[in-house]
């Protein structure tokens, strides 16, 4: 009787750690830029949810090609949220964290990048989600990363392409 209750108590664990696994939230991110904007001036890229979600904090990584850009600042898109964003040959890495949790929708701006255009030409950047925490504070599955092919052509920096590429 006592390893029938054994047992029975093992397939419940099993089962509601299942559940509680396929329960699991995910997020995913990418970049947008609506700017008109001269060659070799200022302009901005937006950290994009591309999902609702509520974030408590979340790691990100945009590399890009430092030839054609020059990485700013970053800053915050909501008063109740930090950003803290270094950067080093080429990437920006991002942490943001929000002590009460932020929600929000898709195509909100999670954090703003400033960059300068430094030629005309086309390029890239991408964004990696690399570690996102939910508002209860569990882990977010995080898509994979996103590209984005801009075209700096002297008139403005827009998004031309945005595809998804496995993180490495």
């Amino acid at each position: 009787m006592r390893r029938v209750f054994s047992l029975l108590f093992a397939l419940l664990f099993i089962l509601s750690f299942t559940i509680y696994a396929g329960a699991e939230s995910s997020a995913s991110f990418g970049l947008s830029c609506d700017t008109n904007i001269d060659n070799n001036r200022l302009f901005y890229m937006d950290v994009v949810a591309q999902n609702d979600v509520s974030l408590c904090s979340a790691e990100f990584t945009v590399s890009y090609d430092k030839n054609c850009f020059e990485y700013k600042k970053g800053t915050c898109t909501d008063n109740n949220a930090f950003v803290k964003a270094t950067e080093e040959n080429g990437e920006v890495k991002i942490i943001f964290a929000a002590p009460d949790a932020v929600n929000f929708k898709s195509k909100d701006a999670v954090c703003s990048l400033q960059f300068k255009s430094k030629k005309e030409g086309s390029s890239y950047m991408d964004i990696f989600c690399v570690e996102a925490v939910s508002e209860s504070l569990d882990y977010l599955n995080t898509e994979d990363g996103f590209q984005s092919e801009i075209d700096v052509n002297g008139k403005n920096v827009k998004v031309t392409k945005t595809q998804k590429k496995n993180k490495q």
